[in-house]
């Protein structure tokens, strides 16, 4: 049974380990809880696990601290470690995460499909890095096993090339005073005792017979025997040299000078698979030396028994059968040694084959020599259909090497040259190393190409890029509210002042209060754009869905071609539970899907709201019944056609080419209607257009209708107040709403000057309200420094928008309230009233 992969939560709040244990819930995992450092470092003793998800404040022990700990342990130096942080969410933290060792960051609250999302993506590496590394363990048994057997095989073992020179040959020629090392190159004749050459060389005996008249009709027994089929050396007995007497030998040797030993060779030639001129290509010879020493003593013995035979036949008949019975079991001997050198051919002929990257073998000139399975699985052709073509053929359907090939830049160092390349052959990209085969005077003889699938890693890398992207425009985005709110802050408040001083019921009065309300509107769109760029909480409010549709219907009127004409069908003003900027997103999206199929032929788009109630009749609706908004987008365009239509909610799926579209895709379309509580439909025919529909609850809430000057009789008092802001027009209007209600009012606009003020004469001031973002010194350090000074002075601290400050910071730095700009008049006085009641 497989293992199951195994993720760590480390979180000193119990709570927030089961919220994380429940988003994770359908990941098949086995999830361990750990609420502290040191639970963390017992559990990865214990655990192997894929995924470490942290949060990084915690008592005694914090996240940035266990990290460390983990990198520092060589069984979790690579663990992935995600951050999860409330406070810290500014960049110095993230950055400091990272440098701790994590690879990723959230700050709280999160969506939590980014977290299940991500959690995947790093369970998937997991799960490949385990594949990979059983492969590598799989392959360096069956090394170990056929290096071990060649190894231990009391029989000298070798291959020689074409030229006679040995390329292998095992540990047991060590018992001629040899290494292996230093005959790796050498001609086999350079052992061979120099009598024996003349009869045994394949050069020797040839030029002998080319000057001999007499045609030889015996067969030739050669230590570099050039045979195909079943023609073979065997038998053949030649001295070696040997460098020194050794006891390991297994006789003591009748021969010339102590330095040589009579041995017998078996040998077979090597062939390729690529045939010139009907005939295999030979590639060298591959043979077993063996110490015949004992046998020949055991011959010499039978000659000397053969001339007493008559006198002792009786007495040498049971020693003559022992020896016969000892030379069987030294052929059986020999048999099994044979039967096992074949077994180990066989292994790595099947480790090659299980190789799960595309490996391949060519010759010098590109010419696929061999491939193994994986190859032939992800190109789609046979082993017939590859072996002799060349690989660009193959990969890349041409008739020239790849711009990009690896080879172009093999110099003679022998390295490995690795390049990444597209194959067109799989419309996917690869990390391709070769590396080259070189003969002893260095020319190029084969190629070892082995081709790694780096797509899934290459679409990881571009979501990382989009990532990035986002929070680029996040960062715009809050630089442009921070600007925006104080713009807003001084419409609203002169718009407010000035409805005070009108004639209830004039034109004048109706103009101010659409310039408010216009002001309100322009507040809501700061926060959706805060919210798009996710600088603000995702939240369901009760929404007009008709002025979401009015305000995409303005914005794509100038995006798309004039060829498409776009009409509007809005039958209705009911509200319903959604976040606006989401809906503003899908609209955008199926709009922009709409004007992609009518790009070239033109047409019409048309934006339809109404109300629709369903009853139990509609069954194809897979909700309860009730009052629903109908909001459709329907085009005149290509269509869908029927063979994916059922695919198109699929994640990732697109029919676009890269950089059109919105970049969201349906299955986020889908996923957002979901969350409303709606529903979404798609009709389409090839050539007629197509139409989506998405079914949202209705729900009842009376109009707001405009208020000013309500409930604001209690607000009023004659306390002095210091207002901060770098803005001289906030700083102005502020001054006069402040003024209307009684207060009095000193303004600074700079921070600096604002403490020195204070510092002066600190029983002066009642309350002091400061903005967040200034030059020289922040809002929130402005009001740290005035707590030093009077400790028990209220303090209220406002921002259009910043991101290293939010409310539970504010409130631990002692800062009694927290607003948000621009400023609501009723908010701002009730609360100065309330602290200094």
């Amino acid at each position: 049974m497989e293992r199951k992969q195994e993720i760590l939560i480390v979180d000193d709040k119990l709570e927030n380990i089961f919220n994380i244990k429940q988003i994770l819930a359908d990941t098949n995992t086995k999830i361990i809880g750990a609420s502290s450092g040191n639970e963390a470092l017992i559990a990865n003793l214990n655990h192997r696990f894929a995924l470490t998800i942290l949060n990084v404040k915690m008592p005694k022990m914090d996240g940035y601290e266990l990290a460390k700990l983990l990198r520092s342990e060589e069984k979790t130096n690579k663990l992935p470690i995600i951050f999860i942080s409330r406070v810290y969410s500014n960049d110095y933290h993230m950055f400091k995460g990272y440098d701790s060792g994590a690879i990723d960051f959230l700050v709280k609250p999160f969506d939590a499909k980014i977290l299940l999302n991500k959690v995947i993506v790093f369970l998937e590496l997991d799960h490949h890095k385990n594949e990979i590394k059983n492969q590598l363990d799989q392959l360096k048994i069956s090394e170990s096993k056929f290096e071990s057997l060649v190894l231990t095989i009391p029989d000298i073992v070798y291959r020689i090339d074409p030229g006679g020179k040995f390329t292998f040959i095992n540990n047991a020629i060590e018992k001629l005073g040899y290494t292996p090392a230093e005959l790796i190159g050498s001609h086999f004749s350079s052992i061979i005792l120099p009598v024996d050459v003349d009869r045994v060389s394949r050069i020797k005996v040839l030029e002998k017979n080319q000057n001999s008249l007499i045609q030889r009709t015996n067969s030739i027994k050669l230590f570099d025997e050039r045979r195909t089929e079943k023609r073979k050396t065997t038998g053949l007995e030649i001295h070696l040299i040997s460098k020194k007497k050794n006891d390991l030998l297994s006789g003591t040797l009748e021969d010339i000078s102590n330095s040589n030993i009579l041995v017998e060779v078996n040998s077979a030639g090597l062939y390729s698979n690529k045939v010139e001129k009907q005939n295999k290509i030979f590639i060298g010879t591959v043979g077993v030396i063996r110490d015949i020493t004992d046998r020949k003593k055991l011959e010499d013995k039978l000659r000397n028994a053969n001339d007493q035979l008559e006198m002792k036949i009786w007495e040498r008949t049971s020693e003559l059968v022992n020896k016969n019975q000892a030379l069987s079991a030294e052929i059986k001997k020999r048999k099994t040694a044979e039967e096992k050198s074949k077994k180990a051919k066989k292994e790595w002929k099947e480790i090659f084959e299980a190789i799960g990257h595309m490996t391949m073998i060519l010759d010098k000139d590109r010419t696929i020599i061999s491939a193994n399975r994986s190859t032939i699985e992800q190109i789609g052709k046979s082993k017939e259909e590859i072996i002799g073509k060349k690989c660009y053929e193959i990969f890349h359907h041409s008739d020239t090497a790849h711009e990009n090939c690896p080879i172009k830049h093999f110099d003679n160092s022998g390295d490995i040259t690795t390049k990444e390349v597209l194959f067109k052959a799989t419309n996917k990209s690869y990390i391709v190393s070769c590396t080259p085969i070189f003969s002893n005077n260095r020319k190029l003889q084969k190629i070892i190409h082995i081709a790694t699938d780096i797509t899934h890693r290459k679409k990881l890398e571009k979501d990382l890029i989009q990532s990035h992207k986002m929070e680029a425009i996040g960062t715009l985005a809050g630089g442009i509210a921070h600007d925006f709110n104080n713009i807003l802050s001084v419409l609203l408040g002169y718009s407010d002042l000035s409805l005070q001083n009108v004639e209830p019921g004039s034109i004048l009065e109706e103009n101010l209060k659409e310039i408010y309300n216009a002001g309100i509107r322009a507040k809501d769109l700061v926060k959706q754009i805060l919210t798009f760029a996710r600088q603000a909480e995702d939240e369901l409010l009760p929404s007009r869905v008709d002025l979401i549709v009015k305000e995409v219907i303005k914005f794509i009127r100038s995006s798309i071609p004039s060829t498409i004409a776009i009409k509007d069908d809005i039958q209705t003003k009911s509200k319903t539970m959604a976040n606006v900027t989401q809906i503003h997103q899908v609209l955008m999206n199926l709009c922009s899907n709409a004007s992609h199929a009518m790009n070239k032929m033109g047409g019409i788009l048309t934006i339809g709201l109404k109300d629709i109630k369903i009853d139990d009749k509609i069954s194809q609706i897979p909700f309860e019944p009730g009052d629903y908004l109908e909001l459709t987008v329907s085009d005149t365009g290509t269509g869908i056609s029927p063979d994916i239509i059922d695919h198109i909610f699929e994640p990732y799926f697109t029919t676009k080419d890269t950089g059109e579209g919105t970049g969201m895709g349906l299955a986020v379309v889908q996923s957002i209607i979901k969350e409303t509580g709606g529903y979404l439909t798609v009709k389409s025919r090839s050539g007629k257009g197509t139409v989506f529909t998405i079914f949202l609850p209705i729900i009842i809430e009376k109009d707001m209708e405009f208020k000013i000057n309500s409930n604001l009789v209690n607000t009023k008092g004659d306390e002095h107040i210091l207002l901060v802001d770098d803005e001289p027009d906030i700083t102005k209007v502020n001054r006069q709403i402040l003024q209307n209600f009684g207060y009095r009012v000193t303004t600074k606009n700079n921070s600096i000057e604002a403490l020195e003020l204070f510092a002066k004469d600190p029983d002066k001031f009642d309350i002091v309200i400061s903005d967040m973002t200034m030059p020289e010194m922040p809002g929130d350090k402005l009001l740290t420094n005035i707590l030093k000074i009077k400790p028990d002075i209220p303090v209220i601290l406002c921002t259009g928008y910043s991101k290293n400050i939010s409310k539970e910071t504010a409130i631990k730095l002692g800062i009694k309230a927290f607003l948000n700009k621009p400023l609501n008049k009723k908010e701002l006085v009730k609360t100065i009233r309330k602290l200094l009641d």
